[in-house]
């Protein structure tokens, strides 16, 4: 009989007396308990998680002498309310928040020949009611696309089926074993994920990580190493396996809990070593049924079909695209890379590589050659300079030169330079009274050709009328226009602009023949004639 309080497990026995028997630290958290059917564990649930810890399913053994150890640990992660076991201690399930109920498992279904007719992915449900034929985790509904062009329903995905990739470098040796859960199973993880921490669509790191610690925590680390130590054999030599590893690739992380397409990718990685390394040629041999890990996550995921890699360091590689359950042991051979014979210009780089120094010897004498040839022409002398007899002046005669050069220069020193002009042009009508007698004005002329008629034509005395006084007066006071229409237009008479220029050029005329008459002329000391 047993009873908490507080951080503390209190255990009485169960007779008259119910005397004490023993006392246990536990989680303060713990929240339930119950006891397997045969009464030899004791199964207390976490329904909280701590900085340190995610939520789970605590086991305490119980032996015949009443003693209590700790035992294994369950890790839930999602929100849990409450648990129950199953009578044969096989099945565990656990109340959520959600419409999940939780079920976890280390326990797989034997499979066995079920009649029925053909079962293509050997998991003993025949293809007239098996939604998934050929075993690659998507529904024959929609399992329409395939490399063979038809029947896509019975040719598995080679991605999405379980994946063994055997990757060998000299004696270390590590196996990646790939599972892809369906659709609706990603789905529903995902449901009880985005519940983790903070109820959303949402499934955030933290849930993310919780729930990845969740489906890789529920395995048997030594039955695992024990199990691929025992199928794998390369080169005649037994694998020994020394350590095992999960992690959730993808799936999980940034998703939302509606997204029935992207599937979660869980991958173990077994590392170990063989006893000598491995040389190409050389076979690998898997003995048939290697079976998956005892998580609970693998207990709902196909086991076969499977598609098996083999990669060497060498880069040689063995791939059985499809290996069913059903078939015989399986047995690869690793071969040899043939050598790619070089073409010439390979050939050609390899003779560069074997005799370098002949290139690099061949490379310093050019540069040598090419430094002596540039010194050379550099100190190249023209004897034919030294030849030439050059005059040299005689002592009198070089100071009369530096005298009559230092006048010359004096001369021009003193010179004012005077910025010639453009001499100005006049007007037009300066230039036509420069070239012919000018005109006289318009009325200057009309009065002298109408004296000129006067003179031809005597007035006639005539007697004076009334009417013709009147037209006299009518006349006076006209005026006549006609003289303008029948005379030559007068030329422009210059403006005052015009008249300005005139007048400026006049005065730098003027000032430039001052400068002229008032410059004296240095005299220059002539040399003698001999």
């Amino acid at each position: 009989m047993v009873w908490m309080s507080g951080a503390s497990l209190y255990i009485r026995n169960h007779d008259a007396t119910f005397s004490y028997q023993d006392l246990v630290e536990i989680d303060s958290r713990a929240s339930r308990l119950a006891f397997t059917a045969d009464d030899g564990e004791l199964v207390l649930l976490i329904p909280e998680r701590s900085a340190s810890e995610e939520r789970h399913l605590q086991f305490f053994t119980l032996d015949a002498e009443g003693e209590i150890s700790t035992g294994r640990r369950v890790v839930t992660a999602h929100a849990s309310l409450d648990f129950s076991i199953s009578p044969d201690e096989t099945l565990l399930a656990v109340s959520t928040d959600s419409s999940m109920l939780a079920l976890y498992s280390n326990s797989r279904m034997e499979l066995g020949d079920m009649p029925g007719g053909i079962d293509t992915d050997q998991d003993d449900i025949p293809d007239s009611v098996d939604d998934d034929d050929d075993g690659d985790g998507t529904p024959d509904v929609f399992d329409n696309v395939c490399i063979e062009g038809g029947s896509c329903a019975l040719h598995p995905n080679q991605d999405t089926i379980r994946r063994i990739r055997i990757a060998v470098d000299g004696i270390d040796v590590a196996v990646r074993d790939t599972f892809h859960l369906t659709g609706d199973q990603s789905q529903q993880i995902r449901l009880l994920a985005s519940h983790a921490i903070t109820v959303n669509h949402q499934v955030g790191n933290d849930e993310a990580r919780a729930i990845s610690a969740m489906l890789c925590s529920e395995y048997d680390v030594e039955k695992m190493l024990d199990h691929w130590s025992s199928v794998l054999t390369i080169a005649d030599q037994p694998f020994h396996a020394r350590d095992v590893s999960c992690v959730v690739e993808s799936g999980l992380k940034g998703t939302d809990r509606g997204d029935g397409g992207t599937r979660i990718v869980i991958t173990w990685t077994v590392s170990g070593r063989i006893g000598s390394a491995a040389q190409t040629p050389y076979n690998i041999t898997l003995t048939s049924g290697v079976q998956p890990p005892d998580a609970s996550v693998a207990m709902i995921m196909h086991a076969f079909p499977v598609n098996l890699q083999i990669d060497d360091v060498t880069g040689s590689r063995a791939e059985e695209e499809v290996w069913n359950r059903r078939d015989p042991s399986l047995r690869l051979s690793v071969q040899m890379i043939p050598e790619d014979k070089p073409d010439q210009f390979e050939q050609a780089l390899g003779t560069l590589e074997n005799y370098w120094y002949i290139v690099v010897l061949c490379i310093i004498s050019l540069l040598a050659l090419m430094a002596v040839l540039m010194i050379r022409r550099q100190n190249v002398i023209d004897f034919g300079e030294e030849d030439e007899e050059t005059e040299k002046p005689e002592p009198g005669e070089e100071w009369e030169n530096l005298v009559d050069d230092a006048a010359a220069w004096d001369e021009d020193w003193d010179e004012d330079t005077v910025t010639e002009r453009e001499q100005p042009r006049p007007p037009a009508a300066v230039r036509r009274d420069i070239r012919r007698k000018p005109k006289p004005p318009t009325a200057v002329q009309r009065d002298l050709a109408h004296r000129g008629r006067e003179e031809d034509n005597p007035q006639i005395k005539v007697r004076r009328t009334v009417a013709s006084s009147e037209q006299e007066e009518e006349s006076d006071s006209e005026v006549d226009f006609t003289h303008l229409v029948e005379t030559e237009p007068t030329p422009e008479e210059p403006t005052v602009e015009v008249d300005e220029e005139i007048d400026s050029a006049l005065k730098i005329l003027k000032r430039t023949t001052e400068v002229a008459k008032t410059k004296k002329r240095r005299p220059v000391r002539r040399r003698k004639s001999e």
